[in-house]
């Protein structure tokens, strides 16, 4: 509750930062892609996503927070270093942001304005955020394609109907959840899981 009454001045504030989480090519170690990652500089510490998108969601300001998040984002990547420039920018969606009227063009809209290339924009939603209407869902990331950004599911895995997303969904990418490839050198069940979702 503290947390959700400073997240508007924290937001104002420029306390909402980003690390970039590098994505790699297994076979080569090469770095293809990062994805935005929200962090709040705060008085007791840096608090991570998942606590902060909670507060979020406490104050009412998931919207706000989730396109404070990725225009930060967009706008950072746009004004990378040409070495840089190489890299797709993986950026997450929220499931308000699934069920906010226009959103699709709303995104397009900041990202053109950025300047960053929606060819190597990569959108990420988490599967638990697909569950309320997966034909909305549908529609909206058919529509991000369409616009020559890439869709990826978060945390694939652990919602209630994996299969389903697979056949109703327009996708690019899975990433398995991390609880699947967590010490997966010593779990034979875990490997049997992912073999079989690759």
């Amino acid at each position: 509750d503290t947390l959700a009454v400073d997240l508007r001045r924290a937001m104002e504030a420029g306390e909402i930062e980003l690390r970039f989480q590098p994505q790699v090519v297994v076979s080569t170690g090469a770095i293809v892609g990062v994805e935005a990652l929200a962090r709040w500089r705060h008085a007791t510490g840096e608090i991570g996503a998942e606590m902060l998108f909670a507060a979020a969601a406490r104050a009412g300001l998931e919207l706000a927070l989730s396109e404070h998040v990725q225009r930060l984002a967009l706008n950072q990547a746009a004004a990378w270093p040409a070495e840089l420039r190489g890299l797709r920018l993986s950026v997450n969606v929220t499931a308000a942001d699934v069920t906010r009227m226009g959103f699709a063009d709303l995104f397009l809209d900041w990202v053109d304005s950025s300047g960053f290339p929606r060819g190597r924009l990569t959108v990420e939603i988490t599967e638990g955020g697909l569950i309320g209407d997966l034909s909305e869902a549908a529609r909206l990331l058919a529509g991000l394609r369409v616009a020559g950004c890439r869709v990826a599911i978060d945390d694939f895995g652990t919602g209630y109907s994996s299969l389903a997303y697979l056949k109703a969904l327009p996708l690019d990418y899975l990433k398995i959840d991390q609880s699947f490839v967590y010490n997966l050198e010593n779990d034979s069940a875990n490997v049997a899981l992912c073999e079989a979702i690759i």
